[in-house]
């Protein structure tokens, strides 16, 4: 059966798992992380005369990476064993980093999102000087779903600048970078602006005529 795949790291396009056929005439289904895996393009399943039944992953990305099972039903009973492949893929942003006004003396915040494996080491600049993490400057990183936070304590003019996140594994390298700057008095008065507008719309909208 699969056990002997064990845990396989690749980052090769195609890969394939193959189950050795020791249960013959048996009906063979493969689960990822709970999931059954259907045939498409993407997941190829060939079942051999011999028993033995293969999975083959063509173009695999980050989202195949995961806990595979192979599970086999046949009259003689039930069988079934794990693997696990962790695709590796060099860093990337999924959401870049946006442009944060702010308004002094409150918390400015850059956030953006990220995959890369093995998981990428992150490192934050300003003006191209790396950021310590500090009580002035916080970095958090949420693993499972990819987030990254810079968040700039008590924010004021002296913290205006360029900041950049930039990412490192072995496979490679990504910078985004966004610039911090001071809400003005006329943005502010835009927003206002804006938010009048969009009470007033919500008002007239609902509001229709009928004629007799």
């Amino acid at each position: 059966m699969m056990g002997s795949i064990g845990e396989y790291h690749t980052h090769h396009p195609r890969s394939r798992i193959k189950d050795d056929g020791q249960h013959r005439g048996s009906i063979t289904t493969i689960i990822r992380d709970g999931r059954s895996v259907e045939v498409d393009p993407h997941h190829i399943i060939i079942e051999d005369p011999d028993g033995s039944c293969t999975l083959i992953l063509d173009n695999m990305t980050g989202a195949d990476s995961g806990q595979y099972m192979c599970f086999a039903c046949s009259p003689a009973g039930t069988a079934s064993t794990l693997g696990k492949i962790l695709v590796q893929v060099p860093p990337r942003f999924i959401n870049k980093m946006r442009n944060v006004y702010f308004v002094e003396g409150e918390d400015a915040q850059f956030s953006c999102a990220i995959e890369g494996a093995p998981y990428p080491q992150v490192r934050w600049y300003r003006d191209g000087h790396l950021l310590p993490d500090s009580s002035k400057h916080q970095m958090f990183v949420e693993q499972r779903s990819g987030t990254l936070v810079l968040v700039v304590k008590n924010a004021t003019k002296e913290d205006t600048g360029h900041y950049e996140c930039e990412m490192v594994n072995r496979l490679g390298s990504a910078r985004s970078g966004a610039e911090l700057n001071v809400q003005t008095a006329a943005m502010m008065a835009q927003e206002r602006r804006g938010d009048q507008t969009i009470t007033i719309e919500a008002i007239i909208n609902p509001i229709c005529f009928m004629r007799g």
